[in-house]
């Protein structure tokens, strides 16, 4: 329960993370992109820290989770320290973790489904919007690197959107299938 407690909570704070970051780049496009490629190695950085102090102080000690934080960590020192660089990348980059992450809420939408609930399918509709805002930063990688850097602010401030609303969907499932497994149930006396 503590697990889905903590993975709940690490989506809400990097959906408000996407949102903020796609609203600044709606607004200052031009200013932005080396600002962001920094950001966004000081954030891959800081999460690779973080691994690494949880695989460090994980009882269960596991050689390849430490491997690959510190692999996290230098990549994140990498693209902070080189920000020209990195940045031609950026929108490649980008529409390679929207595809994945639209891919993430198809199949929570598939799920969803399964269970009956009535929204899966908006869940899958912003799945299928998500990979689509993907697939588009790729094809336009060069024109979003350019002049489209709005656009781009655009699709973050949707995915993080997007992600609060699947998080609070995935939420409620979970509540009623608890509440479902926790029900109290009696046996009736066949005498009856």
């Amino acid at each position: 329960m503590e697990n889905r407690k903590s993975n709940k909570g690490d989506s809400i704070l990097t959906a408000l993370i996407v949102i903020v970051v796609g609203v600044l780049l709606f607004i200052w496009p031009g200013t932005m992109i080396v600002t962001f490629t920094k950001v966004l190695g000081g954030t891959i950085a800081a999460i690779g820290v973080l691994q690494l102090i949880r695989s460090l102080t994980d009882s269960m000690r596991n050689p390849l989770k430490t491997s690959l934080a510190i692999c996290v960590l230098v990549f994140g020192a990498w693209v902070f320290m080189f920000p020209d660089a990195v940045s031609r990348f950026i929108p490649v980059m980008l529409g390679i973790l929207l595809m994945v992450h639209g891919l993430d809420t198809i199949f929570t939408a598939i799920s969803a489904r399964q269970f009956q609930l009535s929204n899966w399918l908006y869940l899958l509709i912003m799945g299928i919007l998500t990979v689509v805002g993907g697939v588009l930063c790729i094809g336009l990688s060069a024109w979003i690197r350019d002049t489209g850097m709005m656009f781009l602010g655009a699709i973050l401030v949707y995915d993080g959107i997007s992600s609060l609303f699947v998080t609070a969907k995935v939420g409620r499932a979970e509540k009623k299938y608890k509440d479902f497994i926790d029900a109290d149930f009696r046996e009736l006396d066949d005498d009856k």
